[in-house]
């Protein structure tokens, strides 16, 4: 009797420890895919800032601003002289 209640309790803790490197092996891909989407989200953020920088070249070089101001600001006014 206690021989097959010794089987039995082997046969558990097989089982137990079947279960547990199963969810071992699913936690580890998580953290892979965790991982991974990390550095695509740094990837992505880098080349959103690299993206934002270029537009902003590329839009002052198609509108530059004046270098005497504003049309507005060139037009007769009485603070600065014309």
């Amino acid at each position: 009797m206690k021989k097959q209640e010794g089987g039995q309790t082997e046969k558990v803790l097989l089982l137990i420890l079947h279960k547990v490197e199963e969810h071992d092996r699913v936690l580890e891909e998580i953290r892979e895919n965790v991982l991974m989407l990390n550095q695509m989200t740094t990837s992505h953020s880098m080349l959103i800032q690299l993206l934002g920088s270029q537009m902003y070249q590329m839009l002052s070089s198609l509108y530059p601003k004046p270098k005497e101001g504003w049309p507005y600001e060139n037009e007769a006014n009485p603070t600065n002289g014309t």
